[in-house]
């Protein structure tokens, strides 16, 4: 899980790079954005106010890790983490299944059609 951390209050901000860690990254490189307002981009916001759906303020780590997971987890069954997302190797191994998976189809059908 890597979070882009955008928020205007600077101690919020501050709080989630200390409980986040190595989790924080960049915009470019995050699986979603953390944020104390509502923001549009292509990237889901996970956000944290005192009306938000996801996390209200006052938080500890322990609940503020175990509600990103569960953001997180709900966006991988979703599918909203994009396949653009996935590394070249991956997107390799997956072609490469892809074609042996097509290969073998094609080899299974071509002997039971004798």
């Amino acid at each position: 899980m890597r979070v882009c951390i955008d928020c205007e209050c600077l101690l919020l901000a501050e709080s989630l790079r200390l409980f986040l860690g190595s989790s924080a990254t960049t915009r470019k490189d995050c699986d979603f954005i953390v944020s104390d307002r509502a923001t549009k981009g292509s990237k889901p916001v996970f956000v944290i106010d005192s009306n938000s759906p996801y996390l209200k303020v006052p938080f500890n780590k322990e609940t503020l890790l175990n509600t990103l997971g569960e953001f997180y987890s709900a966006m991988q069954i979703s599918g909203k983490i994009q396949s653009s997302e996935l590394t070249s190797l991956e997107r390799r191994v997956g072609d490469l299944v892809d074609k042996f998976k097509s290969d073998l189809i094609r080899i299974i059908k071509d002997e039971y059609e004798k």
